[in-house]
């Protein structure tokens, strides 16, 4: 499958203009993304060859044990993340799960676009934050 990528992307990369902004979603759902060489994805000539073509690489990890099904799931029942909040089928770990993977997918994608991540704050700092600025 690595080869299949890289070759896709390379098509891609010739087929438009360099104005383009190309992401690679690189995947591990099917095992290591490493070629005969146990050289990583980005690591292969093929692919240095276009890295300079590509916007950014999302990496998709292998999911834990417990995400896999939920997700699996999902795309048997042919949802977004967004309608399985709302679907009975299901329940609330898997709607967890389900959105602990996408948003771990959106926070790589932010980092290609340039999109800043706001800052976590917690109940407890927001309540000291008020008790300052008052």
């Amino acid at each position: 499958m690595l080869h299949d990528t890289i070759n896709g992307l390379k098509y891609l990369t010739e087929l438009f203009s360099h104005d383009v902004n190309i992401v690679a979603f690189a995947t591990e759902y099917f095992g290591e993304l490493k070629d005969e060489n146990n050289n990583s994805f980005e690591e292969t000539p093929e692919y240095l060859e276009i890295k300079e073509h590509l916007g950014g690489v999302v990496y998709i990890r292998k999911m834990d044990s417990l995400q896999t099904p939920a997700v699996e799931k999902m795309k048997k029942a042919k949802l977004t993340p967004e309608e399985t909040k709302l679907d009975e089928r299901f329940k609330l770990l898997e709607k967890s799960r389900i959105n602990t993977v996408m948003n771990n997918t959106y926070m790589m994608m932010d980092q290609i676009f340039d999109i800043p991540i706001p800052p976590k704050t917690s109940k407890t700092n927001t309540k000291k934050e008020e008790k300052t600025t008052a």
